[in-house]
């Protein structure tokens, strides 16, 4: 059983062209990218390496089944993508990337140009990469160089050569270990040794995160920062163990207390926390409902038996009446939601397996959709292809809200969800853009943070 916690950020230089995000996450891959040529060609070329090395490394995993074989496949995709791309759009671009995939207790790490990856256990911080850049191939570069830019110059990287070296890596992960993945604008700025003074000071991933990048900016950095962090935690085998009978014995004796419900409702299966969830999301339904009504005026009966007699409302009666039709209609439109909401949650789990279901699961996007580059074609084989590596998927949303009614067929949803697999748990606040087409509500858009 392992669960991996992360927190990954890029900050935008105050003079910087670059808009996206330098990094990706997903399940448990990790990707960190430098852009390098100028302008807009720096986006360019980090969005190709994140959307390609993601989708390219899923593809080859559930064909090869071996994670560094699927990692340098990828590279090596996202190479010839990004030369294919400078030759059609004629100008020089290129990536720095460096790329983690954590499977039971061993990480899979690659890299390319000057992005590093570090590992903190206990009080030692080790740099696993090396920067493969000019000055760091030629120690002398600087007495000959008139350009001192020049000296980071990356000699390897994405879009340089048709055949880069790309080397795989293994790393035994333990309990507790840090993980850090950043861009040359920290490390040029920020020592070995002050990044790992904090990271041993600021245990919340976050907050390292937004510490590190603060340091970068103190000390004259202008450029963008990105910087990400995972925390491995493992239970292993024979402790668990112990773990389980401890809390069984506990439980037992609690339960003999209060009563049996606390041990029933440990006891549950599958079929029980997903009716639970519906009844959470029927409760959610009914307290909309209720804060809807909470001021709604009531016509009486003398009102009624006037308008019945003259045949005639007044403008007041008028807006009584549709203000109370109005909150009818959106109570109503909530509930659609909530139905909705739940039906993809099931949909999602039915994903899971070699023989999992996808379809019930694409059909809740719109044909418009879009995230993280990928299309709804897109999203479906990557969805296809991540359910065939988990033996099963539960999730578990929380605090359901629809936060904005931008139209009568356009809403935003936000809720926690908790996600469970058998090769993955965490937790994440989710948005969903929703909008209302001829056969019922869609997913127009979507993005975890």
């Amino acid at each position: 059983m392992e669960n991996l916690y992360f927190a990954f950020k890029t900050d935008v230089g105050k003079d910087s062209t670059e808009k996206c995000d330098s990094f990706l996450c997903n399940d448990n891959l990790f990707i960190v990218v430098g852009g390098s040529g100028g302008g807009n060609f720096r986006d360019i070329a980090k969005e190709r390496a994140c959307e390609v090395i993601n989708k390219s490394f899923f593809k080859n995993l559930s064909e090869v089944h071996s994670p560094d074989k699927a990692l340098m496949r990828a590279l090596d995709d996202t190479n010839r993508e990004i030369l294919k791309e400078r030759k059609k759009i004629r100008h020089k671009m290129a990536a720095s990337v460096s790329v983690a995939y954590i499977a039971d207790d061993m990480m899979f790490f690659t890299h390319l140009g000057d992005s590093r990856i570090y590992t903190l256990r206990g009080k030692q911080l080790a740099q696993l990469t090396r920067d493969q850049t000019i000055l760091e191939k030629e120690r002398y570069a600087e007495q000959r160089l008139h350009d001192p830019r020049l000296e980071h110059a990356f000699t390897e990287g994405l879009g340089i050569h048709e055949r880069p070296d790309i080397q795989v890596m293994k790393f035994a992960l333990q309990q507790k270990d840090l993980i850090l993945m950043t861009t040359e604008c920290l490390t040029k700025r920020v020592s070995n040794r002050e990044i790992l003074r904090l990271s041993l000071k600021i245990r919340n991933l976050k907050k390292l995160c937004i510490r590190l990048i603060d340091e970068t900016r103190r000390r004259g950095e202008e450029s963008n920062v990105t910087v990400g962090v995972v925390r491995y935690d493992k239970f292993f085998r024979g402790q668990l163990k112990k773990v389980m009978a401890i809390f069984v014995t506990a439980l037992l004796v609690i339960s003999a207390i209060v009563g049996y419900d606390a041990l029933k409702y440990r006891l549950k299966g599958t079929e029980d926390y997903q009716n639970e969830d519906i009844k959470a999301v029927q409760e959610t339904s009914v307290k909309q409902k209720e804060s809807l009504s909470v001021n709604k005026v009531n016509v009486s009966p003398g009102h009624q038996a006037k308008i019945s007699q003259t045949g005639k409302k007044s403008k007041e009666q008028k807006a009584i009446i549709q203000k109370s039709t109005e909150q009818q209609a959106v109570a109503t439109s909530y509930d659609e939601i909530y139905a909705f909401i739940n039906k993809w949650k099931k949909a999602w789990e039915n994903t899971a397996g070699r023989k999992g279901e996808i379809q019930s699961y694409i059909s809740c996007y719109s044909d418009d959709f879009v995230s993280k580059g990928l299309h709804k074609t897109g999203w479906r084989h990557d969805k296809a292809v991540k359910g065939r590596t988990k033996r099963w998927i539960r999730l578990k949303l929380k605090d359901i809200r629809i936060v904005e009614a931008r139209s009568d067929s356009r809403v935003e949803v936000r809720f926690l969800q908790n996600y469970r697999s058998s090769n993955y748990s965490g937790s994440s606040k989710k948005k969903l853009v929703l909008i209302k087409e001829r056969t019922g509500w869609k997913i127009f858009a979507e993005k975890t943070y």
